[in-house]
């Protein structure tokens, strides 16, 4: 798994047209570190830095670990499965879609807000290191 989020991190990188030196500099690690990366010689404790790579590179974090089609397939499962428990119930048809819309409009909402967090907490941690992170 590890060589296959690597080969992703460098596909994506690439994809961006960036160096291994630029993608450091913008989420403030060393360049060693992207390059060890890459090889897949750094692995399963590096969740902040995963998310700091996808961030900059515009592209969702999940995607690092999973194909593009495998991850849209995991994303509409949920929906799927809502949609499939709505059909089944007691609950009118014309009450499903709303019902359906509104529990998506909530899961999104509550990805948004665990995202915000996850990002000021990022920025305090970045505050009391004095700037830049240090890796």
């Amino acid at each position: 798994m590890r060589d296959e989020v690597a080969q992703r991190i460098r596909k994506y990188r690439k994809k961006a047209g960036l160096t291994q030196e630029a993608l450091a500099e913008k989420i403030g690690c060393s360049k060693t570190r992207i390059a060890l990366l890459e090889q897949g010689k750094r692995g399963s404790k590096q969740r902040l830095l995963y998310s700091q790579i996808a961030e900059v590179l515009g592209i969702p974090v999940y995607t690092l670990f999973r194909d593009e089609d495998e991850a849209e397939k995991l994303l509409l499962e949920p929906y799927k499965y809502i949609r499939k428990k709505l059909k089944e119930s007691s609950i009118p048809p014309e009450f499903q879609e709303e019902l359906s819309r509104e529990m998506f409009n909530f899961v999104r909402w509550k990805l948004n807000d665990i995202i915000t967090k996850v990002k000021e907490d990022k920025k305090t941690r970045k505050k009391k290191r004095g700037g830049k992170q240090r890796w």
